[in-house]
């Protein structure tokens, strides 16, 4: 039962659940509050992200991936690694196992007072920490995201797409390219049939292709940037098959999003130590890094 003052349930009705392979994550429970739906049950996912009765994204989520040309499957079905949820953020992980050693790992994250939306597919070998002979020597990587009718902008220069939703936008990021067009690049987010199509090929053994998405229509109007982190573990950079870390600003505010692809230990990305696996928080006017996300 929802009060309609206040868009809230009277009751200690949970905001977010995962019941058996499906997922749901609210922003609240407004009439323009977020939700998005992830169905993992069968081979081919199924996403569902509205605002309000408006249905931004709705369909099949596939997933493709090669480690040096061969195509990599899952040998399973997709099953629930992680699920936290408070009313800074949630997070939700499903894997699935894969050829030679390796993990298909979703992650969807959705702060809710910040109305972003993070979608990220990575490929790891678990932690296992292969021998270099043992690991591939390229991924690739690609995903379709299903629109429900919504018109798409691409902007010229940067590699950033918007999403026209009435008379509000959306912003989508693929942090794991360079921003620029005129930055070279292995791959690409692009209109493909009914969908945006997000394409990712990287040397190494592991792979992270996070999407942000910046469902805020007050931001859409302000100067937006995007960038690769250097991430440092005793006075050596990493490489991005290691560990991967990305800033994103639009006007004043910004964020920090850092994952480690190999097993975590404590690090040094943006000034800021982290020991866990996932990190997501904001950085306040001092540089300094507000955790609102963090995920052992």
């Amino acid at each position: 039962v929802v009060d309609p003052r206040r868009g809230e349930p009277r009751r200690g009705i949970p905001r977010d659940s995962v019941e058996g392979s499906v997922a749901v994550l609210r922003s609240g429970w407004s009439a323009k509050s977020l939700r998005v739906l992830v169905d993992f049950g069968a081979p081919v996912h199924r996403l569902e992200v509205a605002v309000g009765s408006t249905m931004v994204m709705e369909g099949e989520w596939p997933w493709w991936a090669s480690a040096d040309g061969t195509a990599l499957e899952p040998v399973s079905g997709w099953t629930t690694s992680c699920f936290e949820s408070d009313d800074d953020a949630t997070f939700l992980e499903v894997v699935a196992p894969l050829p030679r050693g390796l993990r298909a790992e979703r992650q969807v994250i959705l702060l809710p007072r910040d109305r972003i939306v993070v979608l990220s597919d990575s490929i790891t070998d678990a932690g296992a920490l292969l021998p270099a002979e043992s690991r591939p020597q390229r991924l690739a990587h690609r995903t379709r995201l299903p629109l429900g009718g919504i018109d798409v902008v691409p902007e010229e220069e940067t590699r950033e797409v918007r999403l026209a939703i009435g008379k509000r936008q959306w912003r989508l990021l693929p942090l794991a390219l360079p921003e620029w067009r005129s930055a070279p690049a292995t791959g690409a987010l692009e209109v493909a049939g009914s969908g945006l199509e997000l394409r990712h090929e990287v040397p190494g053994g592991r792979l992270a292709a996070p999407l942000w998405i910046d469902a805020d229509p007050t931001r859409a109007r302000r100067p937006l940037t995007w960038r690769h982190l250097t991430v440092a573990d005793q006075r050596r950079n990493l490489r991005r098959h290691e560990a991967v870390g990305f800033r994103v600003q639009a006007g004043q505010d910004q964020w920090l999003l850092y994952r480690a692809l190999d097993t975590p230990r404590n690090r040094t990305v943006l000034g800021c130590n982290v020991a866990a696996e996932l990190l997501l928080g904001r950085v306040k006017r001092s540089g300094e890094v507000a955790r609102t996300l963090e995920i052992e």
